[in-house]
């Protein structure tokens, strides 16, 4: 573990330096990082900007934040998607693009495993699939982060990490 501090038993994110994609080029930037959630950072891409980024790739996986706590909460849930499908983000190789694209085709269709995520359509209300997650999580119009929130995002984040055991081995996608 990199971080010896802990809030109710869940190491605290930690920084270090990674370098992210932006057009054209790779640059570095400083990063917050979780043991829980390898191969995941949060970054500040433009001043004010925070991003879940896919360490290996350099890649955005979400939207885009105000709030640092609030990229912090997405995070956490790609870390728990991973360890529900069994896989690891820091094992999906940065230099083929086509990984991540594979993987998401294979667990879009599944059930968000966190929070009882449902949506509801003309069929009734049924458990929400990682790739409406995803798509939600994406538009700026159906993720506001102000001001209606039921609970901080540091404590929906600590939550979700609390439900990822160190050590767990996760399969590595090929």
């Amino acid at each position: 573990m990199n971080s010896e501090e802990t809030r109710d038993g869940v190491p605290l994110f930690y920084t270090k330096e990674i370098d992210v994609r932006v057009p054209e080029k790779k640059i570095s930037r400083e990063a917050l990082v979780h043991d829980y959630a390898p191969g995941l950072a949060v970054v500040m891409h433009e001043f004010g900007e925070f991003v879940v980024t896919h360490v290996p790739s350099g890649k955005r996986l979400g939207a885009t934040y105000e709030r640092c706590g609030s990229s912090m909460r997405e995070l956490s849930g790609w870390a728990l998607i991973a360890k529900a499908c069994d896989f690891s983000w820091d094992k999906i190789s940065g230099d083929d693009p086509e990984l991540l694209k594979e993987l998401f085709d294979r667990i879009k269709s599944l059930p968000v495993p966190f929070d009882g995520a449902t949506t509801t359509s003309k069929d009734g209300t049924v458990p929400m699939s990682i790739g409406q997650w995803a798509d939600r999580v994406k538009n700026p119009f159906l993720n506001s982060e102000f001001p209606w929130e039921e609970e901080h995002p540091h404590t929906t984040t600590f939550k979700r990490l609390a439900q990822i055991k160190p050590g767990a081995q996760a399969s590595e996608v090929e």
